[in-house]
C-alpha cells in the first residue's frame, strides 16, 4: 500500500546504505543517518504523503501522520532492514551534541515508543472518573477496578517498561535492564513495607517522595545508562568460561545497589527540583505561565523536543497526583482544531480539504503534528 512512498523516502534520504538506524513515534519516522549531507530535502518535502522533515539532535525526522507505523514497515522492507517495531534505536553513529541535546536525544529515544500508549492510557484514566461522576459506573464496581488497572498499569510499572527501551538505547542486554527495573518495584520496596528502607549495608536509604519507585521515569533511565557504561568497561576482564552468569550478576547487583543508594535519590531529586521550580513559576502568575507554555508549545513540537518534558510530567503525577504543565498546552490543540475547520470551510484546494478531517481527531486527543505539518504550516501566509 505504501511501497511507492517508502521507496521515495529511502531514495531521498540518501539510499539504504545511508541509514544507520530507524524507528518511529506517533507521527514521524526517525532516521539516524551516516551522512546527513546526502539528504535531498526539497525532494523529500515534495513527496506526496510526506508532511515535512525536521533535523533535530542527530535525528532526521520525516513527518508522515498517524499511519506512520504502516509506512515504517514499508520503509524497512524497501531499505532491507529488520523491523524493530517501535524499539529505541541504538546509537551506532557518533553525533556531536552538547549536554542538553544529548539529554533530549535520550528522552526522545526512550519515550517515543510509548507516546501513543501514554495517550491511550491517559484517556482511559480520564474517562473512568467521568463515567463515575456521571453515575454511569460506580468507582467501587469490579468493572471500574479492572479497567482502571489497565489504565494505571502502564504508569505503575513504568520503570520496567522504560528499562526495555533504555536498554535498547544504551546497548545493554535487555534482560539485565528488565531485572533492574523489576527490582525497583519488588513488593518489599513499596511504600507499604517501610521497614526494609532503613538501611543498605548500614547506609540510610532515601526513597522518592511517593515512598517507592512506581510511576518514576528518570531513575531507571539513568540506572540503565550507568549499567551499560559500567558493563562495557569491565566485561573484557571477565573470563569467558564464567562470563555468561558473572556479567549479569555484577551488572545487576552493582547497578541496583547504587540506584537505591545514589542514582535513584539523585535523579529523583533533580526531577523534583525542576518540578518545584516550574510550580513556583506557575504560582507567580498562572495566566502568564500558561500563556508562555502555550505560545512556545507548537515550536517545541515542531522540533521534536516535547519528550524532554515527559519526565517532569511523570514526576508531577507521582509526587503530586496531578500535572498542570501539559494542561497549559491544550490551547494549542484547540487553536489547531479551529484553524483546520476554518481552512476546510474557506479553501478551494481539494487536496488541502482532504487533509483537514484526518487531522481533526488526532488533534482532539493531543496529537497535533498531522495538523501542523499536513495543514496549517503549509497554509501559512507569511
Amino acid at each position: 500500500m505504501y511501497e511507492e512512498l517508502a521507496e521515495a523516502i529511502v531514495r531521498e534520504i540518501g539510499g539504504e546504505e545511508n541509514i544507520a538506524g530507524l524507528t518511529h513515534c506517533v507521527t514521524r519516522l526517525r532516521f539516524i543517518l551516516k551522512d546527513e549531507s546526502l539528504i535531498n530535502e526539497e525532494g523529500m518535502k515534495s513527496i506526496k504523503g510526506v508532511a515535512g522533515m525536521v533535523k533535530s539532535y542527530g535525528q532526521t525526522q520525516v513527518i508522515i501522520g498517524t499511519h506512520v507505523a504502516d509506512v515504517y514497515k514499508a520503509v524497512c522492507k524497501a531499505a532491507h532492514i529488520g523491523t524493530a517495531s517501535e524499539e529505541a534505536p541504538k546509537q551506532t553513529v557518533k553525533v556531536h551534541r552538547n549536554p542538553l541535546q544529548h539529554f533530549i536525544s535520550i528522552m526522545t529515544d526512550v519515550f517515543a515508543p510509548f507516546y501513543s500508549v501514554i495517550a491511550a492510557c491517559g484517556i482511559l484514566k480520564g474517562i473512568l472518573p467521568l463515567l463515575a461522576a456521571a453515575g454511569v459506573l460506580s468507582d467501587t464496581s469490579g468493572t471500574y477496578t479492572i479497567l482502571y488497572s489497565l489504565a494505571d498499569g502502564f504508569f505503575y510499572y513504568m520503570p520496567i517498561l522504560l528499562a526495555y527501551t533504555a536498554s535498547k538505547r544504551f546497548d545493554l542486554p535487555v534482560v539485565e535492564g528488565l531485572v533492574i527495573g523489576a527490582g525497583l518495584l519488588y513488593p518489599n520496596l513499596l511504600s507499604a513495607s517501610t521497614a526494609v528502607h532503613d538501611s543498605l549495608f548500614g547506609i540510610p536509604v532515601i526513597m522518592p517522595p511517593g515512598g517507592d519507585y512506581t510511576t518514576t521515569a528518570v531513575p531507571i533511565i539513568v540506572a540503565i545508562g550507568f549499567a551499560a557504561w559500567m558493563e562495557q568497561k569491565y566485561v573484557r576482564y571477565i573470563p569467558e568460561m564464567i562470563r555468561a552468569f558473572a556479567v549479569p550478576l555484577i551488572t545487576c547487583t552493582v547497578t541496583f545497589v547504587l540506584t537505591i543508594l545514589v542514582i535513584g535519590p539523585a535523579a529523583t531529586g533533580v526531577t523534583h527540583i525542576l518540578s518545584f521550580v516550574l510550580g513556583k513559576l506557575e504560582d507567580l502568575n498562572k495566566l502568564v505561565y500558561g500563556g508562555i507554555l502555550g505560545l512556545i508549545w507548537q515550536l517545541v513540537l515542531m522540533f521534536g523536543l516535547h519528550y524532554a518534558v515527559l519526565p517532569i510530567v511523570m514526576n508531577n503525577f507521582a509526587t503530586l497526583g496531578y500535572d498542570t504543565t501539559l494542561a497549559s498546552t491544550f490551547g494549542c490543540n484547540f487553536a489547531q482544531i479551529g484553524a483546520i475547520l476554518a481552512i476546510r470551510l474557506k479553501t478551494k484546494d481539494r487536496e488541502l480539504k482532504k487533509r483537514c478531517f484526518p487531522s481533526l481527531f488526532p488533534a482532539s486527543v493531543g496529537i497535533i503534528e498531522p495538523a501542523i505539518y499536513g495543514v496549517t504550516l503549509r497554509s501559512r501566509t507569511t
